[in-house]
């Protein structure tokens, strides 16, 4: 019997031809598609010029506010003219560390007249050197930004402004910021990575600023040639980019290094291969892949966002001018240390130190000079109260408080009197505390075997009494909430 193989016949041409139709479209789309690529590189390239400028001008823009707001600062201005460094740290740290935060400024300045360096708030141990550059050459006047290589030949971006005191030029105040920060600024302006090699380093080597991590080693080779690149296609750990270069000129005009730029095709290029995969599989099959594709994306985007959602910015829990913990740390850790006492069974005492007439010290002796003894009197406590489970505070003015935890009910008795008279034999002169003329401090105690009942807020009340009861009976002495009653 003849059997008729109609399928094959029809089937048979119908694929090759199907076959050379895909083959060709497929082909067609690549070349075009490759050709949109390219076309869309050089568009990015053409303006990278003006995104460069555009990024600088726009950093100095907002450096320049910054400083604005620095000099609406009133003592900022009147200690530097008082040329009181210490001073002046003291008030522009929390400023710099603000910038350095929300800005991620990474240099702040105090220059005298004569343009030598009177304070590097960032840093401070550094300082009265000359500076000679640029920026604060031909800030004279008025304000004056660009990009400026610093004394290790890295470039950063500095914005420099007189500094005026009733309308007279008293110095100069300079803000800059890291170029590593600047590339990443630059990289989300441009929508692509930007890689900076510095051409003068000193000891000859070649140093990058990469905003793509791990370069390989064949990336790393064309860096080093220092040729000039347009449009150059490179495959990175499997990504693949088209690549092109620049010089970089810092604000005198003078060549710093090269800029490179490197747009991210990846996208691009395996979205050419998927479309021969769809001429060539089933539909169910190919929209599986691009279901898992743009899932697996979408997964890590998900999972960056996470990250840096859940990072959270440390605060300060420290008071800057005792060094003790302050009033903040003291309403968040006080009543989870009692809760601490309490699975451990132990005791809590609360302490309440209070400096005897600490206001007629400030209004004889000044308010620097207080400043010095709450720093000496927060140091002598620290020094007293040293075990693990000992949390100082500053609470107020010059009022401290002490949370231990023991297993002994009458220790911190026993360290307050010792505290009483390590303040006392600090023999710092105060002639307005009676019967004493130096400085000595109050103490209030109350303790109790912490249970589910306690509270923090119960506890000061009682030591607050205590306290008062030592104010009322001579001062410089310690009272026991117990012993009132």
């Amino acid at each position: 019997m003849k059997n008729f193989k109609i399928v094959l016949k029809v089937i048979t041409p119908l694929i090759i031809l199907l076959t050379l139709i895909a083959a060709i479209s497929i082909y067609s789309l690549f070349i075009l598609q490759k050709r949109h690529i390219v076309y869309s590189a050089q568009k990015k390239f053409e303006n990278i010029n003006y995104q460069i400028e555009k990024e600088i001008q726009e950093n100095v823009k907002q450096i320049q506010g910054l400083i604005n707001l620095v000099l609406h600062d009133e003592k900022i201005i009147k200690e530097f003219q008082n040329q009181d460094r210490e001073r002046l740290l003291s008030l522009s740290s929390p400023i710099y560390e603000d910038l350095e935060e929300k800005y991620h400024i990474t240099h702040f300045y105090f220059h005298n007249l004569d343009k030598k360096n009177f304070l590097r708030v960032h840093n401070p141990k550094v300082h009265s050197d000359l500076i000679k550059r640029v920026t604060l050459e031909k800030a004279k006047e008025k304000s004056f930004g660009g990009i400026e290589s610093g004394i290790y030949h890295n470039p950063i971006l500095r914005v420099v402004t007189p500094l005026r005191f009733e309308r007279e030029i008293i110095g100069y105040i300079e803000i800059g910021k890291e170029f590593d920060v600047f590339t990443k600024e630059l990289s989300n302006a441009t929508d692509g990575e930007i890689i900076f090699t510095l051409d003068n380093n000193p000891n000859g080597s070649l140093t990058i600023e990469s905003t793509i991590k791990n370069l390989n080693e064949e990336f790393q080779q064309l860096l080093l040639q220092k040729k000039p690149l347009t449009h150059s296609y490179i495959n990175n750990n499997g990504i693949d980019y088209y690549v092109s270069n620049q010089p970089f000129y810092d604000i005198s005009k003078k060549q710093i290094g090269t800029i490179y730029v490197a747009y991210d095709v990846s996208i691009e290029i395996d979205f050419l291969y998927e479309l021969v995969i769809k001429t060539t599989i089933i539909i169910a099959l190919l929209l599986l892949f691009l279901f898992s594709y743009y899932y697996k994306c979408l997964k890590d985007v998900e999972c960056n966002l996470n990250k840096a959602y859940n990072k959270v910015q440390k605060i300060s829990i420290t008071d800057e001018l005792s060094t003790l913990y302050n009033k903040r740390h003291f309403n968040q850790n006080s009543q989870k240390q009692i809760k601490r006492a309490e699975r451990h069974k132990n005791y809590i005492s609360f302490i309440i130190i209070d400096i005897d007439n600490f206001k007629k010290y400030n209004d004889t002796y000044g308010h620097l000079k207080g400043d010095k003894v709450i720093e000496k009197v927060g140091k002598t406590i620290k020094a007293t109260f040293q075990r693990e489970d000992d949390y100082c505070y500053r609470i107020g003015g010059e009022e401290f408080a002490v949370i231990c935890e023991s297993s002994k009910e009458n220790e911190a008795v026993e360290l307050a009197h010792k505290l009483k008279e390590n303040i006392k034999n600090l023999d710092i002169k105060h002639k307005r505390n009676e019967s004493y003329n130096k400085i000595t401090v109050s103490i209030g105690i109350s303790f109790e075997k912490a249970t589910i009942d306690s509270s923090i807020d119960d506890l000061y009340n009682k030591a607050d009494e205590a306290l008062y009861f030592s104010k009322g009976n001579g001062r410089n002495r310690v009272a026991l909430f117990d012993s009132l009653t």
